[in-house]
């Protein structure tokens, strides 16, 4: 999965989700239809906004598994819509690239849709601990999660790590998305001393709930909305 960080200038936001909207997204569209990509995703920022927020808006290309060599930006195959000189003067007028993050998912349950909320956070793990931590998504959290899509808590969670860019100038690789179906359901409290008893018989809630907090601190927690969502249909 590709993950792109946009800022926008001042001013121009609602431009530039319109442009994208009308342009990108049915290039996009065309990618998904050709199987090209599996899905694309926009998102907004809500929380936080403004000058304060590092993205005004993330797109994400999803593919099924290594993504193809970057293009520039999408429109070979987007019907004619825009050339590409012309959609990078119309972008560079209202926004700048911030970041580019490719992302392998560790493990997930549950699906995202337009109007969706996600809840994305960026997580440092100690030294050496990011195995462990990325072990215990899977056997430990991804079964609550499960059993929180099944109540009706939330639609879906996502770990992934972030495998380029890396290097010791990006020392903290690791992500979740959780996603909510409206923007109640972020108030809804996650349960988990409730649910690991059931979904782990035999295992202390305050044991597990510990031992994550040694193997994982949160530095940033965004929210986003899912403004436009095209996938290719459910096989």
């Amino acid at each position: 999965m590709v993950v792109r960080c946009m800022k926008t200038l001042p001013g121009h936001a609602s431009g530039y989700q319109y442009m994208t909207l009308e342009t990108t997204a049915e290039a996009m569209r065309a990618r998904v239809e050709q199987s090209q990509m599996h899905s694309w995703a926009f998102a907004r920022a809500v929380i936080p906004a403004g000058e304060e927020a590092r993205c005004d808006f993330l797109l994400f290309d999803v593919y099924e598994g290594f993504p193809p060599q970057p293009i520039d930006p999408y429109f070979e195959k987007g019907g004619g819509l825009m050339a590409t000189d012309g959609w990078q003067t119309r972008a560079a007028s209202q926004s700048k690239l911030v970041s580019v993050e490719l992302w392998q998912d560790l493990d997930k349950t549950g699906a995202v849709e337009t109007g969706s909320y996600l809840r994305v956070n960026q997580i440092k793990n100690p030294p050496g601990e990011f195995d462990n931590w990325a072990r215990m998504q899977s056997e430990i959290w991804k079964p609550v999660h499960e059993a929180r899509v099944r109540d009706g808590d939330f639609q879906g969670w996502l770990a992934a790590r972030v495998i380029m860019p890396s290097g010791a100038d990006w020392p903290n690789p690791a992500r979740t998305i959780s996603v909510f179906a409206d923007w109640k359901s972020l108030s809804r409290p996650a349960r988990y001393r409730e649910l690991i008893p059931v979904v782990h018989p035999g295992k202390n809630p305050e044991e597990i709930l510990t031992r994550i907090a040694t193997l994982q601190q949160v530095l940033r927690t965004e929210i986003f909305e899912v403004i436009e969502l095209i996938r290719q249909p459910a096989k």
